[in-house]
């Protein structure tokens, strides 16, 4: 057992039967677990110009078995067949299909001297779309530009907002083509 800065550190044996996960904060409130490829401050070392002293030397116990189901990750989920990911995909696309109309939509029925801000909204919408691959990439500045012209925007205008607008929703601040 070790002491540091006011908490304790317990050490125990690992089973040699599992690969065990630290737990940072998860199992509750200032308990943590360092398992395989974590570390420790230990005895000996200085922190904040605190020393960790030992304050029970003795060799360490095996890990408490609930403790050690705790710390076992859970098995990984079935692999999913190639028909259920298709089905994935075709709902996606009917689900990018639905938010490029629905975002259309709002852009054509905005109130005079909103239009812009809705354009890039939807943009902006539209973009996390273009990230996720739900949409393909030119298929959105296509509609939203056709949707902008139609209410009256500038050519120069719609390009600038529409290119912002994915740009920043699909999170790619740095101007990269998405």
């Amino acid at each position: 057992m070790c002491q540091g800065r006011g908490g304790l550190h317990l050490y125990f044996t690992a089973p040699g039967e599992k690969q065990l996960r630290g737990s940072a904060g998860r199992l509750g409130w200032k308990v943590d677990t360092r398992t395989w490829g974590g570390y420790v401050v230990a005895a000996g070392s200085t922190v904040h110009r605190r020393p960790y002293e030992i304050i029970h030397d003795a060799p360490p116990s095996p890990l408490p078995t609930w403790l050690s189901d705790l710390l076992t990750p859970p098995p990984a989920p079935p692999p999913v067949s190639v028909t259920t990911l298709r089905a994935r995909i075709k709902r996606a696309d009917r689900y990018g299909a639905a938010a490029l109309s629905g975002e259309v939509a709002q852009v054509l029925a905005a109130p005079h001297g909103s239009q812009n801000t809705t354009l890039y909204g939807a943009a902006y919408a539209l973009g996390k779309h273009v990230k996720a691959g739900t949409l393909p990439g030119p298929e959105v500045p296509a509609a939203l530009t056709d949707a902008g012209l139609s209410i009256g925007l500038a050519p120069a205008r719609c390009a600038a907002t529409i290119r912002d607008g994915i740009r920043r929703g699909s999170g790619n601040t740095r101007g990269e083509t998405a």
